[in-house]
């Protein structure tokens, strides 16, 4: 992905999280490690250059979006509650606890390559028009084709067999 497209994303996700007065919104793709998920988040407390980091996620709320193709939020991530413990890694180091999420398709619709989400240090419920902007912003990234190709699992060493 050029530094001209990553610094579009960025931006797009950075105007997005003012208009939502989200703290932090977070692109989230699958990942070659197991149990993590590559995540290009921004937001007014992540440092610059903006990069795409490994982070832990098994059965995350991204995860799930990612999915089952389905919008998803939480105005109590990681509490008590059907959404307990299912924050990332970056969530839980962040602090973040409100969680809204959707879908990312490919440019062409046919298959889901990302989820794109919102969240906040406080509990938050997500109104149907924050949900709009959200599927904007994703609509806009797949239009633009704005996501990195997808990640290569590495090839095999020797002829090891597992």
């Amino acid at each position: 992905m050029t530094d001209i497209r990553l610094a579009l994303l960025a931006r797009l996700m950075e105007d997005t999280a003012r208009r939502l007065d989200a703290d932090c919104l977070a692109l989230a793709l699958p990942c070659h490690l197991p149990g993590r998920l590559r995540v290009f988040a921004r937001g007014a407390d992540f440092p610059d250059p903006p990069e795409f980091v490994p982070v832990a996620a098994r059965d995350s709320l991204c995860h799930q979006v990612m999915h089952s193709g389905r919008d998803l939020r939480s105005a109590l991530a990681g509490r008590d509650g059907p959404s307990a413990g299912r924050r990332c890694g970056m969530m839980i180091a962040e602090e973040l606890v409100s969680y809204c999420g959707t879908p990312v398709r490919s440019d062409d619709g046919a298959a889901i390559r990302a989820s794109l989400s919102a969240s906040t240090r406080l509990p938050r419920i997500w109104s149907r028009s924050d949900m709009a902007r959200l599927r904007a912003l994703s609509a806009q990234i797949s239009a633009l084709r704005l996501l990195p190709p997808p990640c290569r699992l590495p090839d095999r060493i020797g002829g090891a067999s597992r």
